[in-house]
């Protein structure tokens, strides 16, 4: 279910190729159909993602070249047993760049909010999230989980991290991180 749009144009003499699409298809059932579905399998959503995409590339060229910006949004839905009220995030890759914008993770105990960059040599994450470490407990070990329920978060803790460094190799990244508990 769901519905694609799309455009796009081509240019043979120089292989010059650009696009627009815009999608509510449900993705689980057309991943599945080329045997990717276990990529969505701790995923369930009430209705399909918008996804919006445009770009440009180079088709038949030995330098080929890619640039897709976008946007994804996805209302209420769960993953591994977790309730979330939605995502937001805006995207672009360019074939060596992944770059994700004013990505919003929301969850009724509060916000996930991050920026990522990953290029040659330079990545960089910058993480802030109120949500309750109790809603996300189905992520953690076991213990950790455990742990995590015994505690009363009566206002949950406001977690900032940012790492920064070379990408790939996570012995050399550095970062910051803060922890608030209590009211902001």
């Amino acid at each position: 279910a769901g519905r694609f749009s799309g455009s796009g144009t081509w240019s043979r003499p120089n292989g010059a190729a650009t696009f627009q699409a815009r999608s509510t298809v449900d993705l689980a059932p057309l991943l599945g159909s080329f045997g990717l579905g276990g990529m969505l399998s701790d995923l369930t959503y009430e209705k399909p993602p918008l996804i919006e995409a445009s770009g440009s590339a180079t088709i038949g060229d030995a330098a080929k070249k890619v640039d897709i910006i976008g946007k994804v949004a996805l209302d209420r839905f769960t993953y591994k047993k977790i309730d979330l009220d939605g995502l937001t995030a805006d995207f672009a890759w360019d074939g060596e760049r992944t770059m994700l914008r004013d990505l919003r993770l929301r969850h009724r105990s509060g916000q996930l909010s991050a920026d990522l960059l990953d290029a040659p040599n330079d990545f960089r994450l910058n993480l802030e999230s109120s949500i309750s470490p109790t809603a996300l407990a189905p992520l953690e070990s076991e213990t950790l989980g455990r742990f995590l329920k015994e505690w009363d978060w009566k206002h949950p803790p406001t977690v900032r991290q940012t790492i920064h460094g070379p990408p790939r190799r996570p012995s050399s990244l550095q970062g910051q991180r803060g922890l608030t508990l209590g009211p902001a």
